[in-house]
C-alpha cells in the first residue's frame, strides 16, 4: 500500500498560525519605525525653522512670528502642526504638535528641541 503525500490540515493550520504571528510581529515593529520616521521628520523640521530665524535674527536684529519675512513657508505635514509662539528680540520658541495627540517637540532660543 502506498504512503499518502501531501500536509495534514492539522499541519497546514500550524504554519498559516506561526506565519500570522510572524507578521503581526514585523507590523507592530514596523508601526514604531513609521512613528519615528514621523518625530524625526518634526524634529528636522523645527531645525529648519530656527536656522531660517536665526538667518532674519542676523539681519533684523528680533525674531519674527510671521511666516512671510523667513525664506521658507511653514512646513505642511500630516502628523504634526508647526507654531512659531514666542518670538521677541530675545526669545524664540517654535513648537511642532502632534495632530490629534497634544504632544510634540519645542525648540528654544539656544537650538535646543525638547519633549512636552
Amino acid at each position: 500500500m502506498r504512503k499518502p503525500f501531501g500536509f495534514t490540515l492539522t499541519e497546514l493550520l500550524v504554519v498559516i498560525i506561526i506565519l500570522g504571528v510572524l507578521a503581526s510581529i514585523t507590523i507592530v515593529g514596523f508601526s514604531k519605525q513609521i512613528e519615528l520616521a514621523a518625530e524625526n521628520k518634526a524634529k528636522t523640521n523645527l531645525k529648519i525653522i530656527w536656522l531660517n530665524e536665526k538667518e532674519f535674527y542676523s539681519f533684523q536684529g528680533r525674531y519674527t512670528k510671521n511666516w512671510s519675512l523667513l525664506t521658507i513657508t511653514k512646513p505642511i505635514d500630516e502628523k504634526y502642526n508647526y507654531e512659531i509662539t514666542k518670538a521677541t528680540e530675545d526669545e524664540l520658541e517654535i513648537k511642532a504638535d502632534r495632530k490629534g495627540k497634544g504632544k510634540g517637540f519645542v525648540i528654544y532660543t539656544n537650538g535646543k528641541i525638547a519633549r512636552f
